[in-house]
Parts: structure tokens; C-alpha cells; sequence
């Protein structure tokens, strides 16, 4: 099982549906631009182009986490940070910012640097 995506509409749809009463109302081009949002925060997150040379069950951690933001970006799209209704209020965390389970989670595909380029090591030339 080779994970070359993060965030997609199907793993989010699947993922809202635990939520969202009503999956006909999700609307596919706000939820196609969350899932990009999500895949960039994360990848920038972990300081690497890809998944590309990550083990299998580090890849399925990251997919997880993007699969998160990219549904909370989804439900909240303005960034609200508190919404209130009459004497209720509720909230959020911003959308974009990794909580702290997320980085967490995300430890173990960070340390897996992506090495670029050849190693050199200068040693000492006694003419």
C-alpha cells in the first residue's frame, strides 16, 4: 500500500460523514481547496516535498493528520476563532495551525530527512 496522497475529498468525505449529517451539502471545490490547503501546511510542516521514502506506517500517520486539518479548514473557512449565538459561543481552533497532537504525531516523518545531494566530508590535505 503505497500512500502518494495526502488529504483528498474521498478521505475527508469519509472523515465528515462522522459529523456531517448530510454529505450533499458539502460543496466538492471548497473541499478540493481545504484538501490543498491541509497537504501544503502539512508538507510544510514536515520541511519535505513528499511522502516519497517514508515507511508505510509513517505515511498513513501523515495522511491521518492531513486528513484533520483539511476537514477542520473545510468547516471553518474564515478562521473564526470565536463564533457566538445569542449567549452561546463557541471556539475554534485556527483551521491552518497543527495542534499539539498533530506535530506529535508528525515527530517521526520529520526526523526522516530527506537527504540532498552527496555527503562530502572535507578532510586535511598536507601538501
Amino acid at each position: 500500500m503505497a500512500l502518494a496522497e495526502l488529504a483528498t475529498p474521498a478521505r475527508v468525505g469519509k472523515y465528515l460523514a462522522q459529523t456531517v449529517t448530510d454529505l450533499e451539502t458539502v460543496d466538492d471545490d471548497s473541499l478540493q481547496q481545504a484538501c490543498d490547503d491541509a497537504n501544503a501546511v502539512v508538507l510544510d510542516h514536515l520541511m519535505r516535498p513528499s511522502l516519497t521514502g517514508l515507511s508505510e506506517e509513517v505515511q498513513a500517520a501523515v495522511v491521518f493528520v492531513a486528513t484533520k486539518v483539511a476537514a477542520r479548514i473545510y468547516r471553518n473557512p474564515s478562521e473564526f476563532t470565536v463564533e457566538s449565538f445569542g449567549e452561546a459561543s463557541h471556539t475554534y481552533v485556527d483551521p491552518r495551525i497543527l495542534t499539539g497532537d498533530e506535530r506529535a504525531q508528525l515527530r517521526r516523518a520529520r526526523s526522516a530527512r530527506v537527504v540532498r545531494g552527496p555527503i562530502q566530508t572535507l578532510g586535511s590535505t598536507n601538501a
